[in-house]
């Protein structure tokens, strides 16, 4: 009679062997076995591969982790000096162990076990909380002290139902409402609470079901009194534009939708170039790694910005960068220079966004019709 012993089974993040100094567990192994048999050993057409499959067999956060533990692993044989073909060489590679390779990093989804580290912290995961946090210390007052203070409403660890919406958009606002108060119009204080706050509506929105619409009202209502608050003086312009790009970016959940000219409307006209250079290093940044939504954002946010400052000299150089892919901001660049006496400058933008994209037909008629 055969044995009853079963294998143990092997789902990826565990060690599969140590080599040049470093553990190597068996996700990097079949990375490395795909990239060299089906891939000739180039990462870059195994990373396309997978993004080119993202909305088939994986699910979009599926694809995400995978390209996440890839780049992650060409990091890492790069730091141990090692190609893949040459961990691929430090076991011998039957069928079996290729088959298994294309279809764990091919084919499968991810479940609750098969996650490394690299899977769980996506790039986006950092970015986000980079755009969430990142420059608190720049601050007079870290809002580091009011976010945890606000912290008790967003952090349930459970999924906020569309019902319960209600009580936790109210729960924040009264808590904020109750910070500002104890800021007592001391100016930095007030920043920091309402800079905690625009945080803290961000993270109960991933964890809400907004189906009411309760957080994005909130989330607009915030944003207004952030955008009001007096804070030249007290943070450098480079840092302050700098931290409301990188969360205008990292919009996920439309709180600026219908007010896309809000964050900007205190810009100085004179500032315009610094911004529109902050966020085309941001699209540059993100689209780099493959974040191309976010990378879309950085650019429209761009034709916001000058809808919202009136810097006509500009218009036609931002649509023609925008081109028709969004219909939305080139109309809004074409009515801000119309109701300021240029027409000229409107029909102008509108040849410059005349270029292959979803909304060319519109954006032509639209341009006809002027």
């Amino acid at each position: 009679m055969g044995s009853t012993e079963r294998r143990t089974p092997i789902f990826g993040p565990e060690p599969w062997v140590e080599h040049a100094g470093a553990v190597w567990s068996h996700w990097d192994r079949w990375y490395c076995v795909v990239c060299v048999v089906d891939f000739g050993g180039d990462w870059n057409a195994l990373a396309q591969r997978l993004a080119e499959r993202s909305g088939r067999l994986h699910s979009g956060p599926d694809a995400e982790a995978k390209l996440s533990h890839l780049d992650d692993l060409v990091r890492r044989l790069a730091a141990a000096d090692l190609g893949a073909d040459e961990l691929v060489e430090v076991e011998p590679v039957d069928s079996k162990v290729r088959s298994r390779a294309r279809r764990k990093v091919l084919d499968q989804g991810l479940g609750a076990r098969d996650y490394t580290e690299a899977m769980t912290d996506t790039l986006s995961r950092r970015l986000r909380r980079r755009a969430l946090r990142g420059v608190w210390q720049e601050f007079p007052t870290d809002p580091a002290a009011p976010f945890e203070l606000l912290a008790f409403s967003v952090e349930d660890p459970d999924h906020i139902s569309k019902h319960a919406s209600f009580t936790a958009t109210r729960e924040l606002e009264e808590a904020v409402a109750e910070l500002e108060r104890s800021a007592d119009g001391d100016p930095p204080a007030l920043l920091a609470v309402r800079r905690a706050a625009l945080t803290a509506v961000a993270e109960l929105a991933q964890r809400c079901d907004d189906s009411f619409g309760n957080v994005g009202e909130l989330g607009a209502d915030i944003w207004a009194a952030y955008i009001d608050t007096a804070w030249r003086g007290l943070v450098d312009p480079s840092v302050y534009w700098r931290d409301v790009s990188e969360l205008v970016v990292i919009d996920d959940y439309a709180h600026l939708h219908e007010h896309q000219t809000l964050q900007w409307r205190r810009a100085r006209r004179a500032e315009v170039p610094m911004i529109t250079s902050i966020l085309s290093d941001l699209a540059d940044e993100y689209r780099a790694v493959r974040l191309d939504w976010h990378a879309e954002q950085a650019e429209v946010a761009i034709a916001w910005l000058h809808v919202a400052t009136g810097d006509l000299a500009g218009f036609a150089s931002v649509a023609a960068r925008l081109g028709s892919a969004h219909w939305m901001p080139i109309v809004g660049l074409a009515e801000r220079a119309v109701a300021s006496g240029r027409p000229d400058i409107a029909r102008a933008l509108f040849d410059a966004a005349d270029q292959p994209g979803w909304h060319r037909d519109y954006l032509h008629r639209r341009r006809t019709h002027r």
